[in-house]
């Protein structure tokens, strides 16, 4: 930009150029009720003093009545201000507010320089130092965007082709406007941007430039969802979008109509809505809106050695303007992990403060984000830190203390821990399950909620966290409880069916497959109870397995019609509702 600094006459032109009419409306509007506001308060001004000086000439009873309107005009004004500030205040994001340490963090991190590559109004690459993390090379990125600009595109390079030129286009014509539509990359992504440019009927070698992003159409727009519940999505043939977006830049760019390749960025507004769709378009939508303003103050032909702006002491290529997700963290250390683990406890602790504190009263915004935060810290935890965690905040209930509980033990902070447990969903937390219920640590109630949650919102599912789930099944503890043993086999069913679609390892998954239908079919021999196969039926019918098929047709035929019943033989047509999409017509015949 300083390079290009040969319209410096221009800097001083301060019309709003990057509002369209409708808001250029809205000023004059506002204008208008800002002069008629102060024509207003002048003569309620001098209205007032004319009260003041005869205040004294007017009868008691005048004077009542002007106290009495003064009252109920006093009201109606600090109504309207109490109206203004909660409009206000409500507007505002509402949040905790930012420790001045971390304040001071975020300050030094966006301080540091980066280096940027810029050609023809294009940002080619971006160099930061090695140790600046990539969220403050992300907030970088948001500033370099507002000057990609693309004036004159090459023939390749447009999507509205007419054949009429073989060579590159010449981009500032006779012609006092141009439109044009790219595939340009920013910080979104590589996305269709029509260019509208057109000459200023004001200023010489002033151009309006507006450009609207199409995210409808991208080689390569950038998504990552996170969220704390883990599912899988509903196959269908419409494929929803859950982020729609609508961005449009306007820039004053002066040129050089002698030299094409030279021009200065003045000004440059963006305007943007981005609006996140979690599930379906009855589910709500969370609408962000984007506001970014670049203006030009000052451009040089030279910059002195004091004003230049140091580079990067060990400077490492960052990528273009495209926005980069931060890389998971490596591994922690033994020292490490045990040092975050005191930290991480004691954010445990508060949390579950916090929440029992909100549930007790009225549920406020924050609730559901410490939930979530809650979830998070107990991901991060090994197996015998779940457990510490557990005993420590759920204390050992036997059964013959269970009619002798305690307040602590019937506590929100139980409840909520046993919930957030149940949604914890790792590997790690299925061994403390496990190793709890050997224990004889963990409550029925709270172990057949525990059993259930961790197997739907585990992820990945993995043949060890399967194999563990099956060891819980078989398990001398689970078979002394007959709704735990029904609870840990469904279970192990589901598991069964979400590991046996996993694409990679084909040859493992195959082999695990008959093995485990080998063991859900060990329930449904002629010597077991009604009861024993009713429970492995409906296992056998949550894993969906293909080497099942021919003992379940066995069971409906009715080939031992002597010692199956009905509701059995329902019961084996039922378990075939997975298993009948992936072999239609042996299920038919």
């Amino acid at each position: 930009l300083h390079k290009d600094a040969f319209r410096e006459d221009h800097f001083s032109s301060s019309e709003k150029w990057f509002m369209d009419e409708s808001s250029s409306s809205e000023r004059r509007e506002t204008k208008r009720m800002e002069e008629n506001h102060e024509h207003h308060q002048e003569q309620h001004d001098s209205w007032k003093q004319q009260q003041v000086s005869s205040e004294e000439q007017r009868r008691p009873k005048e004077t009542e009545r002007r106290s009495e309107e003064e009252r109920r005009r006093s009201s109606q004004q600090e109504s309207r201000e109490s109206q203004q500030d909660s409009s206000r205040s409500a507007s505002r994001e509402e949040g905790e507010e930012i420790p001045d340490q971390e304040m001071e963090e975020l300050r030094r991190q966006l301080q540091r320089p980066i280096r940027v590559r810029y050609v023809d109004g294009k940002v080619e690459k971006i160099e930061a130092e090695k140790d600046d993390p990539e969220w403050s090379v992300n907030i970088k990125r948001g500033p370099l965007n507002l000057l990609q600009i693309t004036r004159s595109p090459k023939n390749s390079e447009l999507l509205d082709k007419d054949g009429r030129e073989a060579t590159s286009n010449v981009a500032f014509d006779k012609s006092r406007e141009r439109l044009f539509r790219i595939m340009e990359p920013d910080v979104f992504g590589e996305c269709e941007t029509q260019y509208h440019i057109r000459d200023s009927q004001q200023e010489q070698n002033v151009q309006v430039v507006t450009k609207t992003k199409d995210f409808q159409n991208c080689r390569h727009r950038l998504e990552e969802y996170v969220s704390f519940m883990r599912g899988r999505a509903v196959r269908t043939n419409v494929r929803e979008q859950h982020i729609q977006s609508a961005v449009q830049t306007r820039m004053r760019v002066i040129s050089d109509r002698s030299r094409s390749e030279r021009f200065l960025i003045q000004q440059a507004d963006c305007r943007g809505e981005q609006v996140f769709r979690f599930y379906s378009e009855k589910g709500g939508d969370v609408v962000i809106f984007q506001k970014q303003i670049l203006q030009l103050t000052e451009a040089k032909s030279k910059i002195e050695e004091q004003d230049r702006i140091p580079e990067p002491s060990q400077p490492e290529p960052k990528g273009d303007l495209i926005f980069v997700f931060e890389k998971q963290k490596p591994q922690e250390s033994r020292e490490q992990s045990q040092e975050s683990f005191v930290e991480r406890k004691e954010r445990i602790t508060r949390l579950c403060d916090e929440l029992t504190r909100g549930l007790k009263e009225t549920i406020s915004e924050e609730t559901p984000m410490a939930w979530m935060k809650l979830v998070m810290e107990l991901r991060q935890l090994s197996a015998e830190q779940l457990k510490e965690v557990y005993q420590e905040k759920i204390p050992m209930i036997t059964k013959s203390s269970r009619e002798q509980t305690t307040e602590e033990q019937d506590s929100e902070t139980r409840k909520l821990l046993v919930d957030a447990f149940s949604m914890t969903g790792t590997e790690e937390a299925l061994k403390a399950l496990k190793d709890g219920i050997d224990e004889k640590g963990i409550m029925e109630e709270e172990a057949l909620k525990l059993l259930s949650g961790i197997s739907l919102s585990i992820n990945p599912t993995t043949p060890k966290s399967t194999g563990i789930m099956l060891e819980i099944a078989k398990s001398k503890q689970i078979a002394e409880n007959k709704e735990l043993r029904k609870t840990a086999w469904l279970a192990f069913g589901t598991m069964v069916h979400r590991l046996a679609k996993r694409p990679q390892h084909m040859a493992e998954t195959i082999q695990l497959k008959r093995e485990y239908a080998r063991q859900l079919l060990s329930g449904v021999q002629q010597k077991d109870s009604d009861e024993e196969k009713t429970m492995c039926l409906k296992a056998i019918g949550n894993a969906g397995l293909e080497d099942t098929v021919d003992r379940l047709q066995e069971i409906i035929s009715g080939k031992d019609s002597a010692t199956t019943s009905t509701e059995i033989r329902i019961q084996a047509i039922y378990a075939l509702r997975r298993v009948a999409r992936k072999l239609p017509h042996k299920v038919r015949n």
